[in-house]
């Protein structure tokens, strides 16, 4: 029981963050919306390299 408990409160703190990672994104991508911040721009940069990421590799 106690092996199960531990695993059971393992998932919950894990789902607690991946909760709070899909926030701040969502918040994230909602503000470079909205508002034209450092936040817009780093997102522009990763856009950006992303494609340069995959000619690389394709490469």
């Amino acid at each position: 029981m106690r092996r199960s408990n531990r695993k059971d409160y393992s998932n919950r703190v894990y789902e607690q963050y991946t909760g709070i990672a899909i926030a701040i994104s969502v918040l994230g991508m909602l503000i470079s919306q909205f508002l034209p911040s450092p936040i817009a721009a780093t997102s522009d940069i990763s856009h950006t390299s992303q494609p340069s990421g995959k000619d690389v590799t394709h490469a």
